[in-house]
């Protein structure tokens, strides 16, 4: 894992939060968690410390040291995780570099940002579910968990219009490019 890029989404975001489980450490920034077993136990300051975030900038971060956040599964496997399928295409939206990933019950968005950790693409993305049905991401190598990320929530109806508008007209123009290539044949 490439700790600069955690460091650029924690600093990027101005919040860095420790959390702990049984076997290790997680930094995060409250979306994205990323687990930090090569170091001995720490404190935000010393998180900052590492980050090089000057004294003068710290009051400006959201620090905080917390358990983790009920239901989620940091295991290397659990019953309702689904490989993904991250090939689908990329959207750009409210200035968020955003990737769809399909799941039994929809398309779900993850910021890309967020998968810099992991460095290039040997790792998987599977689909798990909190025990309310909500899902979230978890990247692994194998049977290694490498991280966990919470899905960006566009359900709104902002959103969905743009999308069907998108669609339409990307129907419109491949239906007159088929026109058009029959026209010169």
């Amino acid at each position: 894992m490439k700790l600069k890029a955690v460091e650029s989404i924690c600093k990027s975001s101005k919040t860095v939060i420790i959390y702990r489980n049984d076997r290790c450490q997680w930094i995060g920034n409250g979306t994205a968690f990323y687990p930090m077993d090569e170091f001995p136990e720490i404190t935000t300051e010393d998180i900052l410390s590492i980050f090089d975030v000057s004294e003068d900038k710290r009051e400006k971060f959201f620090c905080k040291y917390e358990t983790f956040p009920s239901g989620i599964n940091l295991e290397g496997s659990d019953d309702s995780e689904i490989l993904l399928d991250r090939n689908l295409f990329e959207v750009i939206y409210g200035g968020m570099h955003l990737l769809p990933l399909k799941t039994p019950t929809g398309i779900i968005f993850i910021q890309k940002k967020l998968l810099k950790p992991f460095g290039d693409d040997e790792y998987e993305l599977y689909a798990r579910e909190l025990p309310s049905g909500t899902p979230y991401v978890v990247v692994k190598r194998g049977w290694f968990l490498l991280g966990a990320i919470a899905p960006v929530l566009l359900n709104n109806d902002e959103f969905i219009k743009k999308a069907e508008e998108l669609l339409t007209q990307a129907k419109l123009r491949f239906e007159n490019y088929k026109k058009e290539k029959g026209d010169e044949q």
